[in-house]
């Protein structure tokens, strides 16, 4: 199994059965170390004491499976930023789970939706907020009105490399509108296909790396 790219999103458990988990990030690889940014707890953003000796590191790779392996926190170092300095996994210590959770990014794309109305269709384009593997979520202007369990296409180019998608998604939840009239729609893509579900985790991968 392959390690996460420098720059790369981690979370970081004290124990694998565990909810709570720290975000993080892989900064430089060593032979036989890895640095990762100082864990900071995901809700209220309070570091991880490094006297934790053990503890489970979590990412996803290219295909979106999630990868987790288990080490140990070596101590501190400076590159020049605090980091940690812990074990480097051999191959064979990297676990691949079975189901796929696909990491999901910020992103404001052009998302042009076909929503269907008793009348017809209504073709509209929205402002995207964020996709994973899994799905995307728009913005909605007043005119656009959704309800969970609706079924729209959704046509919009990634930008990295330039590749158009045309995807067939069902709404998930619809919020409520902010300040300046927009609701924020999750929708999960229906009978995607994998090779398609590739290029958009590609996307997410390199949004990834982009925000370090």
């Amino acid at each position: 199994m392959s390690l996460p790219a420098i720059g790369q999103v981690l979370r970081v458990r004290t124990r694998p059965e565990t909810q709570d988990y720290y975000q993080s990030r892989l900064v430089e690889t060593g032979e036989r170390d890895l640095f990762i940014d100082i864990p900071l707890h995901a809700d209220h953003h309070t570091p991880l004491d490094p006297a934790e000796q053990e503890v489970w590191v979590e990412y996803h790779g290219r295909d979106g499976a999630l990868r987790r392996f288990r080490t140990q926190v070596l101590g501190m170092a400076f590159l020049p930023s605090p980091a940690w300095r812990i074990v480097r996994p051999k191959p064979d210590e990297i676990a691949r789970e079975q189901r796929r959770e696909f990491v999901r990014v910020d992103t404001d794309i052009d998302v042009k939706l076909t929503v269907p109305l008793e009348s017809g269709v209504q073709h509209i384009t929205v402002r995207g907020h964020d996709i994973s593997g899994g799905g995307l979520s728009v913005w909605l202007p007043r005119t656009v009105v959704l309800h969970p369990g609706v079924t729209v296409e959704a046509q919009f180019v990634l930008p990295y490399p330039e590749y158009p998608v045309h995807a067939r998604c069902t709404v998930i939840r619809v919020g409520d509108r902010n300040e300046r009239g927009l609701a924020l729609a999750s929708m999960k893509f229906e009978d995607l296909k994998e090779s398609v579900r590739q290029r958009i985790i590609q996307y997410t991968f390199w949004r990834q790396l982009r925000s370090r």
